[in-house]
């Protein structure tokens, strides 16, 4: 006899459960709803059950470029100076013709804004068919290295990578090398003291003051804030290192505890209560001066955060 729908329902629940699996809502920004999405996919996998099969390197026993095509790839490389071992097992030629424009693009100071041609020109200068040319502008596209603009000033413009998009695809390689909490936690800690040092020896009058207003802005934030914008300033002190490196790796870990973690702060007056009180400690040291007091409020923002959010996922 056909099953109603919420029968149904209801046993691809058990199943779940039996799995070791829950339901979990989280709400996320806009812009990083598809961080999130693929880094569930990514969790959902890796806990289906898999046959064991004979372990083969995919990427080794893909055939490598043929003898024509190594010719045109050392052409590429030389008229942009790309430095790649192209006897590599599994390398594409589309590959090839993606990081030479990218190394280009390097090579000339990140020109941003800058019109590299139509698809058709980038075509005749690479000497290359229509459908490689276009593999090779969507993997510069998906790194936000380029955008393709259509209609008035049409063409392959350079454009400013964005952290999304580096964070989306270490995020990913995280997830895929099964990592936890207490993996997060370790970098986490290590990174933002060491940030925390560099931020004290670069700050500035700049810097004074948008520390002063990350405060002021964090005070007057409500419930419908997140944890997202309780993480500003730990972004913020990364920033003003003037280190790219910290910016970028700051972003990735936070990120990563955003979607292992998913408690929220907005959830706990007390925890935001206390958070605001341990950040304005954090920046009060930081404005007067004195390592020993930021170390100590940082390590305290930290401890108080572990304690909080427990082991995570």
């Amino acid at each position: 006899m056909p099953r109603s729908v919420g029968e149904r329902v209801a046993e691809h629940r058990r199943r779940q459960r039996a799995a070791g699996m829950i339901s979990v809502s989280v709400v996320v920004p806009r812009t990083e709803a598809r961080f999130f999405r693929e880094l569930a996919r990514t969790a959902r996998a890796k806990h289906r059950p898999r046959r064991v099969q004979p372990s083969v390197d995919r990427e080794a026993t893909r055939p490598a470029l043929s003898n024509r095509q190594l010719k045109i790839a050392r052409r590429w490389a030389t008229e942009t100076g790309l430095k790649l071992r192209l006897t590599k097992p599994g390398l594409t030629l589309a590959e090839v013709l993606s990081r030479s424009i990218a190394h280009d693009i390097v090579r000339q100071g990140w020109p941003l804004g800058r019109n590299l041609g139509s698809l058709q020109d980038l075509q005749s200068r690479f000497a290359v068919g229509r459908n490689l040319i276009r593999e090779a502008i969507r993997k510069l596209e998906s790194q936000s290295i380029v955008v393709v603009r259509r209609g008035k000033n049409a063409g392959v413009v350079v454009t400013e990578p964005s952290l999304e998009a580096a964070a989306f695809s270490a995020g990913v390689y995280l997830e895929f090398h099964k990592i936890r909490g207490p993996h997060l936690r370790e970098a986490r800690r290590g990174l933002q003291l060491l940030a925390l040092e560099h931020c004290m020896d670069r700050l500035n009058r700049s810097g004074r003051a948008a520390l002063r207003a990350a405060l002021e802005a964090e005070h007057e934030l409500d419930r419908g804030a997140g944890t997202h914008d309780y993480q500003q300033l730990d972004m913020l002190i990364a920033r003003l290192t003037g280190n790219p490196a910290f910016e970028l790796f700051m972003d990735l870990i936070l990120r990563m505890y955003r979607f292992h973690y998913r408690a929220h702060v907005t959830d706990q007056p007390e925890v935001t209560n206390e958070l605001r009180k341990l950040h304005r400690a954090l920046v009060y040291a930081i404005l007067g001066g004195n390592r020993t007091d930021a170390r100590r409020a940082l390590v305290r923002q930290l401890d108080y955060t572990d304690q909080w959010l427990g082991d995570g996922a």
